[in-house]
């Protein structure tokens, strides 16, 4: 299984119409069944959003962080947390990991807040 959650805001330093339809576009190939990318605009902050769950990985986390990826090189002033958990995951079937994009840079980070799942959460 995997489940994830989380949001980024996205911040360009200079206006360019093509990156945000780039990302706009890579957002419409991954809205697929039990999952949703949603980018709005709050009061001129474009936020994504990002929300899903599988019965399998199957490659989704891969794509979650390559977008944060692509996220980072054309938007560079952008930030957020995205949290996901793999039960199925050999060593971190009991825990989140973070993907962190700041500073047009993408990391993994250890949690501290929901991990260790049990007893936090379950």
């Amino acid at each position: 299984m995997i489940e994830f959650n989380g949001w980024v805001i996205i911040s360009f330093r200079e206006s360019d119409d093509s990156n945000l339809l780039a990302i706009k576009n890579r957002i419409e190939e991954l809205n697929i069944h039990n999952q949703k990318f949603e980018l709005n605009d709050f009061n001129g902050n474009l936020t994504l959003t990002i929300n899903g769950c599988h019965n399998h990985d199957n490659g989704y986390s891969e794509d979650i962080h390559d977008f944060l990826i692509q996220i980072s090189k054309i938007a560079k002033d952008s930030y957020g947390l995205i949290y996901i958990r793999l039960p199925e995951h050999i060593m971190k079937f009991n825990e989140f990991i973070v993907y962190k994009l700041a500073k047009g840079n993408v990391s993994i980070q250890e949690d501290k807040l929901l991990s260790p799942c049990n007893p936090i959460i379950e």
